[in-house]
Parts: structure tokens; sequence; C-alpha cells
């Protein structure tokens, strides 16, 4: 099987501090991963143990990760989705500061820099279909540093996985990255990140640059 990752979109919005003085408020990014946890062949139905990374600016004063909250469940062929079903009052698990590395010298710490993440978890049991599901979260806002957005910090993102017919049939499991990006870089440094993941089932994993999705900002996208 071979599994597209998107790195800068569905899983990951990479998220680096320059040792500038900067103002962040909202959310960082955050990925989805998904864990086939059986196949019940007398009912045709596949469970699946979902897993929302969420990181945060946890310094500037900005949105707190929210919970409870809800993900949305979805059908259809990658372009028309229909609802499914809303899992609900899901509460955000494990909250933790992301460590700084600071073996640079060039790095100083602004005051006011901080990442968190935190988790969401839920078991999902899935009528296998010719379909594939979209697991999404939705959620306000963009950080106000981002300068190829008009008003980031009204603009919201999207964070979704697909778990595809084939996926659903032989009980396959998501790709999981490997690392996350340094909270904080050096301006005018050069920097080599290792945006891998791995692969359990042993699957050839493609990886892609797109548009983030825009979706759950004040903006009524």
């Amino acid at each position: 099987m071979v599994k597209l990752l998107r790195p800068l979109l569905l899983t990951l919005l990479l998220y680096f501090t320059v040792t500038l003085e900067l103002s962040a408020l909202h959310i960082i990014g955050g990925d989805v991963t998904y864990e086939c946890r059986g196949i019940d062949t007398m009912r045709n139905k596949v469970r699946f143990f979902i897993t929302f990374t969420m990181y945060r600016d946890s310094r500037s004063g900005g949105a707190n990760f929210d919970s409870p909250t809800e993900f949305g469940i979805y059908r259809g062929n990658g372009s028309n989705w229909v609802h499914v079903r809303t899992v609900r009052n899901i509460q955000v698990r494990n909250i933790v500061d992301i460590p700084i590395d600071r073996s640079n010298p060039c790095v100083i710490i602004p005051a006011n820099v901080g990442v968190q993440r935190g988790t969401y978890t839920f078991e999902v049991e899935l009528d296998i279909i010719d379909e594939t599901y979209m697991i999404a979260y939705q959620r306000c806002c963009r950080n106000n540093t981002i300068l190829n957005l008009q008003r980031p910090g009204d603009t919201g993102a999207a964070f979704t996985t697909e778990i595809t017919p084939l996926a659903q049939r032989t009980c396959n499991n998501s790709p999981v990255f490997n690392g996350f990006p340094p909270v904080v870089i050096c301006a005018n440094q050069p920097i080599n990140f290792n945006h891998s993941a791995r692969d359990v089932d042993g699957d050839q994993l493609v990886y892609e640059f797109c548009s983030p999705l825009t979706a759950g900002g004040t903006d009524g996208a």
C-alpha cells in the first residue's frame, strides 16, 4: 500500500520562530493518526483508534486547547463529502511543554515563545464501505506572525485524516511522524530537519507539499 503524507497541511503545520521578538497568540498546528483495532467480519465493521495531536502557543496569552471538543466523520470519494456523525465530548489529555533546543549558541529564547502539545483520542467503529472516510477537526485561529495570509488571526485551520476502502478492508494503520520541528531557530542560519515518518505496516510513504485547509475561523470560511 502507498500512503501519502502532507507534512505542511493535514498532519503538521510547520512553525519556526526566529530570534526576533514575535507576538503569536493562537494554534500552531497539529497531526492526525489512526490505528486499526480489529475487523468484525460478521458485521462488516472495522474499529480504529484515532489520535489528534494539537500544538498551541503557550506564552502569549493565546487560545487554550478546546476541552471538551468534537470531531466530524465524513464519507466520500475525495471531493464530495457527506457527514456521517459527530464524535462529541472528547477531552484534551497529556498537555506538555515542547522542549526548546538550546544547543545552538546563536539561539536567544524570547520570553514570549513557548509551545504546548495536547492530545485527543477516541475509538470509532465504522462500516466497511467502498468510499473513503475523512475524520476532521477545525480550530480558530492561526498565528498573527504568518505573512502570506491577509488576516491570520481570523483564519482557522482544518486537520484531517482519510481512511481509504483498502485501509478499512486490510485493517491498516496510518504513518506517524518521527519528530517535531524545532521551536526556535536562528535567523539567516541554515536548518536541516528530518521530517520523515514511520509505518508499522511497512507501506511505501510518499510526501507532498500542498496548500493548508481553511476552516473554523472568524472570517466565516
